[in-house]
């Protein structure tokens, strides 16, 4: 069963199906979105299948809902399955909820998970580079940016753009946090 973390403001409980009403104000909002590979969902019904496919495709891994003390889902962070040493880190909040330092948090209690947990070697991120706010989510939380893959991202309505790989590895994390084990 997935564990329920907890790391500054944000609280990471297991998503609920009931949890695409919330979250579709991410997924459903072209601002959300304008550095995903897909364009806004037009219903809660298209954000429902895309939680559904997330959660049961062949990189599946782990899903969590953002949220604080009030509970109500705010985000959705995952760590999705790359490799037995690896996995890939996301985030999205819905547009209320940024700004408030959810996503730094949730990163650090994912980085945790991922480093004490699951004893994964190196975690991993990917951004559109212009997606700056991510990028010092992800600064802040210890990640190097390792590179750019030139034109190595396809968005579904064809627009071909960079891609930023970001990556932090165990012993990277334990050094910076007091010699946590990893």
């Amino acid at each position: 069963m997935l564990p329920t973390l907890r790391h500054g403001p944000a609280i990471l409980r297991p998503l609920k199906a009931s949890d695409a009403d919330a979250l579709h104000a991410a997924y459903g909002d072209p601002d959300s979105m304008r550095y995903m590979p897909h364009k806004a969902h037009d219903s809660i019904e298209q954000t429902r299948d895309k939680m559904l496919s997330m959660a049961s495709g062949a990189r599946s891994g782990w899903h969590w809902a953002i949220t604080t003390d009030g509970g109500e889902c705010l985000g959705w962070a995952l760590l999705l399955k790359e490799t037995p040493a690896q996995v890939n880190l996301g985030y999205i909040l819905t547009p209320a909820a940024r700004g408030k330092g959810l996503a730094k948090a949730a990163t650090a209690a994912m980085l945790r998970y991922a480093f004490t947990v699951l004893k994964k070697n190196r975690v991993e991120a990917e951004l559109d580079p212009r997606n700056t706010a991510s990028a010092r989510v992800l600064e802040a939380n210890g990640f190097v940016r390792e590179g750019i893959r030139r034109q190595g991202y396809v968005r579904l309505h064809g627009e071909v753009v960079d891609n930023c790989l970001y990556g932090i590895l165990a012993s990277e994390w334990t050094a910076a946090n007091g010699g946590d084990e990893a």
